[in-house]
């Protein structure tokens, strides 16, 4: 399922329910999580058709931005914008950096 969340909650991390088969249960959003993330909920899926247990639910993470900021909303963002430098934005994973051909090269050159 997608779980729509607010910027504030993907940058600083949350706890949020989300509705499962079973009702709601409790999914932890990790501090720094980008749109598109994929979590999982162990055992909350679907039941096995043989029996068994049940699988995993997988929560994909949308995140949702700000339409209507009214201008006290829109003087912190930018301040937010002057104090936070570039390394902010990227991925702690220097290889998500790289394109899919430089990955690939640095895999034949390896």
């Amino acid at each position: 399922m997608e779980m729509p969340v607010t910027f504030i909650q993907a940058a600083l991390g949350d706890v949020i329910k989300v509705p499962t088969l079973e009702g709601k249960a409790e999914l932890k959003i990790p501090e720094g999580t980008q749109t598109h993330t994929i979590l999982r909920l162990r055992g909350q899926g679907i039941p096995h058709l043989r029996g068994g247990g049940r699988g995993d639910m997988h929560v994909k993470i949308v995140i949702i931005t700000p339409t209507r900021l009214n201008e006290e909303q829109k003087k912190v963002l930018n301040e937010f914008a002057k104090i936070s430098g570039q390394d902010n934005y990227r991925p702690k994973d220097k290889e998500r950096d790289k394109g899919i051909f430089e990955r690939l090269w640095d895999g034949l050159k390896g």
